[in-house]
């Protein structure tokens, strides 16, 4: 290499100007307009087939019959190849051959609407907003006075995973 220039190799399959670039897609379950997306960043050094791509999405999007069609949001071309991808492209995963189309508007409203509540919590429980617990003066979690209508079960499962923690150091 001159000059810190790419060279040129020719083939006649393919010509090597650059290396491989990876596209960043994403991919939504059809039909469904709370899936918020699934972002999979799609190298040929990666995935070479379309296969082995829907086998990786099986994995990340649960599906009734697994993920195997990828196609354009309004469901009218079928994705057959890894080349047809396209950087920051959306595709629509569905276990059948005929997806229900996805209104992209909707899921990017739905999105806009969950950040703007993520965001009106307080820094200190916007990454662990589960852990959030209403202490009284002492610092002891409180323990709310209603029942709620949770079978038993759940009650427990609740109580144990909140409020065990009094238990332990009270002793």
């Amino acid at each position: 290499m001159a000059n810190r220039q790419i060279q040129n190799y020719r083939n006649s399959n393919r010509s090597f100007t650059r290396p491989y670039s990876t596209k960043t897609v994403f991919f939504y379950k059809e039909g469904d307009i709370y899936f918020a997306g699934l972002r999979v960043p799609v190298s040929k050094a990666r995935y070479r087939t379309i296969e082995s791509l829907l086998d990786d999405l099986n994995s990340n999007i649960s599906m009734p019959f697994g993920v195997r069609h990828l196609t354009t949001p309004r469901g009218k071309t079928i994705i057959k190849n890894i080349d047809q991808l396209q950087h920051h492209g959306r595709y629509i995963a569905s276990s059948f051959k005929t997806p229900r189309p996805l209104n992209l508007l909707m899921v990017e409203k739905i999105q806009r609407i969950r950040q703007a509540n993520r965001t009106h919590l307080p820094h200190y429980y916007r990454n662990n907003w589960f852990n959030y617990r209403k202490q009284n003066k002492n610092g002891r979690a409180k323990i709310p006075l209603k029942l709620s209508s949770d079978p038993a079960t759940s009650k427990q499962v609740h109580f144990f995973l909140h409020y065990s923690f009094i238990i332990n150091t009270s002793f």
